[in-house]
């Protein structure tokens, strides 16, 4: 009979890759938005701007539930408020196509509030 000796170091092996494993899932399963970070408001815009938006582009498209910007569809949440450079409290329809927009998002990636950054053809 025959004794078969053990790795001491086959469990650490198994371990490490049992780990590797995980963080390959692990990155393969994460959302593609989770740990964004918002982008620093760049131009010269009112006090009442926030410093940083969570994207910004230009206005493709605009409805009541959702906005197309620079060819991405976003869903707009029912709560949106709207911001112009000179209005507080503008609505949807002040933005058009063409419009350059910066937005803040929740965590259901719905938009809550949609920032005029620059009139199209201004």
């Amino acid at each position: 009979m025959k004794i078969r000796k053990t790795n001491p170091h086959q469990g650490i092996k198994l371990t490490i890759a049992g780990l590797a494993l995980a963080l390959i899932v692990a990155g393969i399963c994460i959302p593609a938005g989770a740990g964004e970070h918002k982008v620093k408001n760049k131009w010269d815009l009112p006090d009442h701007y926030p410093a940083a938006f969570d994207g910004y582009g230009y206005v493709n498209r605009i409805a009541a539930e959702e906005v197309v910007i620079d060819d991405s569809l976003l869903r707009l949440s029912p709560a949106t408020t709207y911001t112009t450079l000179n209005s507080v409290m503008a609505v949807n329809s002040d933005f058009r196509e063409g419009d350059l927009v910066g937005y803040l998002s929740n965590s259901g990636q719905e938009i809550i509030s949609l920032w005029m950054i620059k009139k199209d053809g201004f």
